[in-house]
């Protein structure tokens, strides 16, 4: 998946804030306050829609609901009624004679880098439950996630296989998105080795490899998760906890998506392992949302941190938090690069080098 050029990203987010907040003003406010508080009963609806295999069903031709009934997919009124409600949202389109066809957004869930595992995992039970119980942990100052179910994530990501790899799969599904924004706006070329810590099943540093022909790449990662990676010559995995244990020495440490799950007394300890291990001449490439001072305009880390409040101990941090978090790990940031993704990527040096 082509990454956007940097700039191009503010700018489109913007716009459609703009245009966003315009439709709110020109509707009476009551109306355009219930649209927004029951939007989740369209995000149920495209979770529904995926799991009853409708995206597939109609990525090659217009259906009629009574043909989709005869195969199996549901009662015929009720999916002449679902796909009907979905038109509004273009996950379907309608095509005139009872005939259904994917619309602009449904065509996002099919494909290479279908979106639908993301639906799926937004709407699953266990991660709505979650939300349902944001507000007595915004009391409780804890995760809605742990109110509701009396403990942490990735502990119950665990015990549950099924909850596992639906998150699994809604982690992959975001790679394309950020990955190659990554690898193109950062400049390896005096790089040999980089690790990937908590990198998942290696699709950032395969990225990477891919695009700088002289890096190699390893992924520090969990044992059960270093099982799935998908290793060759220039991509290797390494299985550790990065709270507890040093990953491998090399010229660069690559924390992309993990800081900001975890409270700072984790991610410093994170970090301060990473230290130890890397090399004096070594860099840390931590690649994250920098969230803006507050404002009216919506950007990407006001999304993600009500994700964080409801799911993990963690948030999205601002610049001058992500630098006094690795001062207290004994590094300095040294620079901020933008990146055609809503992550940038913050190079954190020994001080030293700085």
């Amino acid at each position: 998946m082509k990454a956007a050029p940097p700039w191009l990203v503010p700018l489109v987010t913007r716009l459609a804030d703009v245009l966003a907040k315009l439709r709110r003003r020109v509707v009476p406010r009551r109306f355009a306050l219930v649209e927004l508080a029951t939007m989740s009963w369209v995000a149920q609806s495209v979770a529904a829609f995926c799991e009853l295999g409708l995206p597939q069903a109609l990525a090659n031709s217009a259906r009629t609901a009574d043909g989709l009934a005869a195969d199996g997919y549901g009662d015929r009124d009720r999916l002449f009624r679902f796909l009907r409600a979905l038109c509004a949202y273009e996950i379907v389109e309608y095509c005139g004679n009872d005939r259904f066809a994917l619309g602009h957004l449904g065509r996002a869930l099919v494909g290479e880098h279908s979106a639908a595992p993301m639906a799926l995992y937004a709407n699953a039970p266990w991660h709505v439950r979650a939300y349902a119980d944001l507000a007595a942990g915004i009391r409780a100052n804890r995760s809605g996630f742990e109110i509701a179910h009396g403990g942490a994530l990735f502990e119950y990501l665990q015990q549950d296989a099924q909850a596992r790899s639906v998150f699994d799969a809604a982690m992959q599904a975001l790679s394309p998105l950020f990955a190659e924004a990554f690898a193109r706006a950062y400049d390896f070329s005096a790089l040999r080795n980089v690790v990937d810590v908590g990198g998942g099943t290696g699709a950032l540093l395969e990225a990477v490899v891919r695009r700088h022909p002289q890096v190699t790449g390893t992924v520090f990662e969990m044992p059960d998760v270093v099982a799935r990676v998908r290793t060759h010559a220039r991509l290797t995995a390494v299985a550790g906890d990065i709270l507890v244990d040093l990953p491998p020495v090399a010229d660069a440490y690559v924390f992309s998506h993990v800081l900001h799950d975890w409270d700072d007394e984790s991610c410093i300890r994170m970090l301060q392992n990473a230290r130890r291990a890397m090399p004096a001449h070594g860099r840390m490439l931590v690649y994250e949302i920098v969230a803006p001072p507050p404002s009216n305009w919506w950007t990407q880390d006001r999304i993600t941190d009500l994700e964080m409040l409801a799911m993990l101990p963690g948030r999205e941090r601002t610049r001058e938090e992500f630098a006094a978090l690795f001062e207290r790990a004994g590094l300095q940031l040294n620079r901020i690069i933008p990146t055609g993704a809503p992550e940038s990527i913050l190079e954190v040096k020994l001080h030293d080098q700085v």
